[in-house]
């Protein structure tokens, strides 16, 4: 999923239930797509604290009942989602119980949250109107950028969650590079880094901005100014 896809979640059921559809479809081989599990639900459950449960406590009646229930089941599947994590991870102390034990268990809790959470979502459609579902259904994709990829079963709930969740989300980005792990979650597009003056040299390409002396090259074809003895190298950059 990219930047694109933002544009075409137009229903905030189906963005809602795309992650929980994603993760359960890696559990089917936990061996190889636990990793891919972990993040799916990890990065959906702070986008949906964040921005489904922001909006259910204001538009629902019973929203802050309603919430409170949720993060209770939250807080289970991450409880799950932790003991998977560690155990593909090479946790020594969980070596001893079989990767799809833990990965049964991350399933059966994740069913749950997901029909807790689509009986939430329908019932939160209903009270926004159109256009407030399409932005709801937008800042619930975008969320995604900056979600954790790991399980944090333990953050409490404050004004600064969203904070604490953005330092979660670097931390854990940091350690799926240091541990060469594939995330699959939406990811924020990076503008291509363009070498310098050095950076072109080192490399031995041409700097972008500067002219090519071809126009000029002398008449054994070497492509070298007139000036320049053939086989020199290029002068370093000032």
């Amino acid at each position: 999923m990219n930047a694109a896809d933002m544009t075409d979640a137009i229903e905030l059921t189906s963005a809602a239930a795309d992650p929980h559809q994603r993760a359960l479809a890696a559990l089917e081989d936990p061996e190889h797509g636990s990793h891919a599990a972990v993040a799916w639900c990890s990065a959906h459950l702070c986008a949906a604290d964040s921005v489904l449960y922001a909006a259910a406590q204001r538009r629902l009646p019973d929203g802050r009942k309603r919430v409170a229930a949720m993060r209770v089941l939250d807080h289970r599947l991450q409880q799950a989602l932790c003991l998977l994590d560690r155990r593909v991870t090479g946790d020594v102390h969980l070596a001893g119980v079989a990767i799809e034990t833990y990965a049964e268990a991350v399933r059966s809790r994740l069913q749950a949250h997901a029909e807790a959470e689509a009986q939430l979502v329908e019932e939160l459609t209903v009270a926004l109107s159109v256009q407030d579902e399409q932005e709801l259904c937008v800042r619930l994709t975008k969320a995604m950028l900056h979600a954790p990829t790991r399980p944090h079963p333990y953050t409490r709930h404050s004004p600064l969650s969203r904070l604490i969740a953005r330092l979660d989300a670097t931390v854990d980005r940091v350690r799926d590079v240091l541990d060469n792990r594939v995330v699959p979650t939406p990811q924020r597009p990076r503008t291509p880094c363009v070498p310098g003056r050095w950076g072109s040299y080192l490399m031995a390409q041409p700097y972008p901005s500067a002219k090519q002396p071809t126009e000029k090259a002398d008449a054994t074809g070497t492509g070298l100014p007139p000036s320049a003895p053939t086989g020199s190298r290029p002068a370093p950059p000032p």
